[in-house]
């Protein structure tokens, strides 16, 4: 089940962050960040982000009532691509263990339907260079790599933006 997240699930949201971090940037990020992270510092992030967002995130949960994954979709924060009505994936993760289970893809297509709700036309994100395993999940959801190119300001790394006109 995917719903609307509150502020009761941001620790839960915080641990599927943290988790999935560790998992799809090991070899990619510094073990010793990886290993900083911290789900109650996460948590408190999150809960300003759901305080301060205009647009809704969604959670996935199991049958059980566990948060399995999350996306969060805000305005584009970016200034480069000019006037255009642009709306942003800003995180899209789930459980490690869930990899290929189609629950990313029922979150994208989530995050996409709220966007489109909302008026924009065009949808982008950001992924980590280095990081095959999400930007081959993208492709299949069919984003499509613009050219934009920026320096994470955590890590350091360099990240690409990917685009879909909706």
């Amino acid at each position: 089940m995917i719903r609307e997240a509150n502020s009761e699930d941001t620790l839960e949201i915080a641990k599927v962050h943290v988790d999935s971090w560790r998992f799809a940037y090991k070899g990619i990020i510094e073990d010793q960040v990886l290993d900083s992270l911290d789900y109650s510092k996460r948590s408190e992030n999150w809960k300003l982000v759901l305080q301060e967002s205009s647009l809704p995130m969604y959670v996935s949960e199991s049958n059980e009532g566990e948060i399995t994954g999350f996306v969060h979709v805000s305005e584009y924060r970016g200034n480069d691509l000019g006037s255009e009505n642009i709306g942003e994936i800003t995180s899209i993760y789930i459980r490690p263990e869930l990899v290929g289970t189609g629950l990313g893809y029922r979150l994208f297509q989530k995050a996409k339907a709220s966007l489109t709700e909302a008026g924009f036309t065009k949808i982008v994100l950001w992924v980590l260079e280095e990081n095959k395993l999400g930007s081959n999940f993208y492709k299949h959801c069919g984003m499509k790599p613009d050219n934009g190119k920026t320096i994470h300001p955590k890590t350091g790394l360099v990240e690409l933006r990917y685009a879909m006109e909706v």
